[in-house]
C-alpha cells in the first residue's frame, strides 16, 4: 500500500442505473448484479446497432448515389424492402431498449429498498 487508504466505492444510485441503461443496454443489469441478463441484453443490442447501421449505409447508397451521379431519383422494390426489414430491426432494437429499462428500474427499486430495510 502506498499509504492511502482506499475510498469506499459509491453504490450506484436509481438515476445512474437509469442513465447506464439508456445509453448502454445491458449496463443497468450489469450494475444490478445481473451479468448473465447483461450479456443476454447487450450482446444483441449490439448486433441490432451494427445491422441498422449496415442498412441504413445501404438505403442511403442505393438512393443518393443516383441523385449525387446526375441521375433521377428513383426508389424501387429492393429499396423498399431494405427500408422494410430496416424498420423492423429498429423495432426490435427499441423493444430491447425499452425492455432493459423497465427491468433495470424494476430489479433496482427492489436493490434499494432491500438495502435501505437493512
Amino acid at each position: 500500500m502506498t499509504g492511502r487508504d482506499k475510498a469506499p466505492i459509491k453504490p450506484y444510485s436509481m438515476m445512474d442505473r437509469i442513465l447506464l441503461s439508456a445509453f448502454l443496454p445491458g449496463a443497468g443489469q450489469w450494475v444490478n448484479g445481473q451479468s448473465t441478463k447483461a450479456w443476454l441484453i447487450g450482446v444483441p443490442s449490439f448486433i441490432l446497432f451494427i445491422d441498422a447501421a449496415v442498412h441504413t449505409f445501404i438505403v442511403a447508397l442505393r438512393i443518393f448515389a443516383p441523385v449525387m451521379a446526375g441521375e433521377k431519383l428513383v426508389v424501387d422494390e429492393n429499396v423498399y424492402m431494405i427500408m422494410r426489414t430496416l424498420m423492423i430491426v429498429l423495432g426490435l432494437a427499441m423493444a430491447l431498449w425499452v425492455y432493459a429499462l423497465v427491468d433495470t428500474i424494476v430489479v433496482a427499486r427492489r436493490q434499494l429498498s432491500e438495502e435501505a430495510e437493512k
